[in-house]
């Protein structure tokens, strides 16, 4: 399958959240062809509460794109080239192109509730960043500052507030919505509060996106009758992270994955 924009609404990607989320989203239908982006429509359930006819789309989680408003990598690859050692800068770098490749991949995408516009949220308040968005989820609840209503007109204001309380913290949120635990919430919750900004915050941020992958990697493994090309997308994860751990003096890089 092709690297695109919109791999997060392809076949491949409805198969893995018809699987992911059938414990929560009841009755999710997609979308008629010929809209622009494809979307679903499903009952959400949850500690005993239940949403009705909430719109769902796709959502690339870690974002290592380059060519529009919503770019970093453009400044992760001149924060590397900083490195002075040219052997760990040539590693990283290559590395970073990993992340590129991966993130277009069933491991890198998760459903968003199109009403409320959480999307824009996310690509606003930290420019693409799962890390910002899990921290502002993280003010939420335990704050009451609720940063990602900001992008959300007053009539849709309801629908989403109703959506994020429906759990009970932001590792209810992230085991739900993304199947990862609450180590790698936490690490997210302090990455997300800190600007990127040197080598070391771009390496930090590859070790979450990687720790990230492996554990969805894990998820999509579990899961029963997968078809052949989910099975063959699997496949190609496996193949790209391989390459991490084939990289000549990994150790800083890989030292926090679980």
């Amino acid at each position: 399958m092709s690297n695109n924009i919109e791999y997060d609404v392809s076949e491949v990607a409805w198969e893995v959240y018809k699987k992911m989320y059938y414990k929560y989203i009841l009755d999710l239908l997609e979308s008629k062809k010929g809209t622009k982006r494809k979307f679903a429509i499903g009952n959400f359930k949850h500690n005993n509460k239940e949403i009705v006819q909430i719109k769902f789309s796709g959502e690339t989680d870690f974002n290592f794109k380059k060519g529009w408003a919503h770019t970093n990598l453009t400044k992760y690859e001149k924060l590397l080239l900083s490195i002075d050692d040219k052997v760990y800068q040539e590693m990283y770098r290559n590395n970073l192109k990993l992340c590129k490749e991966l993130m277009h991949t069933v491991v890198n995408i998760s459903l968003m509730p199109q009403t409320g516009n959480i999307q824009c949220a996310k690509k606003g308040l930290g420019n693409d960043r799962i890390d910002t968005y899990v921290w502002a989820l993280h003010l939420y609840y335990t704050k009451g500052i609720f940063l990602l209503s900001n992008y959300s007109s007053i009539e849709n204001y309801k629908s989403l507030k109703d959506f994020v309380d429906i759990f009970k913290n932001e590792e209810d949120y992230c085991k739900v919505m993304y199947g990862i635990d609450r180590g790698l919430v936490r690490r997210l919750v302090e990455s997300g509060c800190k600007a990127i900004d040197t080598p070391e915050r771009t390496i930090e941020y590859m070790n979450l996106a990687l720790s990230f992958w492996n554990q969805r990697l894990r998820l999509l493994n579990s899961l029963n009758n997968k078809s052949k090309e989910l099975t063959n997308e699997i496949e190609k994860v496996n193949i790209l992270l391989s390459k991490f751990y084939c990289t000549k003096n990994t150790i800083n890089l890989h030292k926090n994955l679980k």
